[in-house]
């Protein structure tokens, strides 16, 4: 469960940064047009507002989903391997799969993460490397 959740995760990561690679690419090629014609004062304009409102929709539909899914790959990153291992015991034994049949979807990870966080077992397991670096490194 643990690595084909953060499998999904980097997939969505990756597809988003792909279309605001290709978005940039997108007025890059048409500012660099030696066609005056392509990018006119008022299709540049035009342009602008179409991309602005392409990116307002895109962060008002996905932001909260993209925040959730990067905060527990940031979370995923500082798992040791007794940390997955401990997951896994989790799923198996702690009523953690009933919350992932109940919250799992395909592209929508937000509320199994959320769910995740809220499970006091879970979360001390997602938390504990967490909280012992910021102990170590005296933060209060």
């Amino acid at each position: 469960m643990g690595l084909g959740v953060i499998g999904a995760l980097a997939v969505g990561l990756v597809i988003a940064a792909f279309v605001r690679l290709w978005a940039r690419r997108q007025i890059a090629s048409a500012t660099e047009s030696s066609n005056a014609a392509a990018l006119t004062p008022g299709r540049r304009a035009a342009l602008d507002a179409t991309l602005k409102a392409y990116e307002d929709r895109w962060r008002r539909q996905l932001g909260a989903e993209l925040r959730a899914q990067l905060a527990l790959r940031m979370l995923a990153r500082r798992l040791g391997d007794p940390d997955i291992e401990a997951l896994f015991e989790l799923a198996r034994t702690d009523g953690v799969m009933p919350i992932v049949n109940r919250f799992a979807r395909f592209n929508q990870h937000r509320d199994l993460i959320v769910s995740l966080f809220k499970h006091p077992p879970a979360r001390r397991v997602l938390f504990k490397r967490l909280v012992a670096k910021s102990l170590a490194l005296g933060v209060q």
